[in-house]
């Protein structure tokens, strides 16, 4: 039986962005889903946050469109699109990490509503594992409970960086 995670924002625009560090451990997991070892997913919401891409100067890649649309049309990734559950679960993940902090003050970093649309998708896809680089979001741990690990990528076939 093959895995079941979802793969947040970062994690996707770092494989467009050939990240070092990251890469080599992405295009394992891609081949993974690729090969039906894993079912990898990711929000509807994760096309909205992905407008454009920077080169390593920070500026806008003109081509930046043609990359990404090409990335959607191939990648083994399905696309999740979020319904009423979700955004209930998301308002309830959203809920308990801004109330976690019982002095009254919202907590540190400010829970976003877009990153508990993402976790409330894993959920609700019975995900066991949540994929991102964004190091925010593992503070939403409490919030989800033991039903979806957050953490890093990983694959049970790594591919070495060179």
């Amino acid at each position: 039986m093959s895995r079941r995670v979802y793969a947040e924002t970062s994690v996707l625009l770092s494989y467009m962005l050939e990240t070092p560090g990251r890469i080599g451990t992405i295009e394992a997991v891609l081949r993974e889903a690729s090969s039906g070892d894993l079912e990898l997913f990711t929000s509807v919401v994760s096309i909205v946050e992905i407008a454009y891409l920077t080169n390593s100067t920070g500026k806008v890649v003109e081509s930046d469109l043609i990359v990404i649309e090409q990335f959607w049309d191939n990648s083994p990734i399905t696309v999740v699109e979020n319904n009423l559950s979700t955004a209930r679960l998301a308002r309830d993940i959203f809920r308990e990490r801004a109330l976690a902090n019982k002095g009254g003050n919202l907590p540190k970093p400010k829970p976003r509503v877009l990153d508990s649309l993402h976790l409330a998708t894993a959920v609700w896809i019975d995900a066991v594992e949540f994929w991102t680089y964004d190091e925010d979001i593992s503070k939403y741990q409490e919030a989800v409970g033991d039903r979806t690990k957050i953490c890093a990528p990983n694959t049970l076939n790594p591919m070495l960086e060179l």
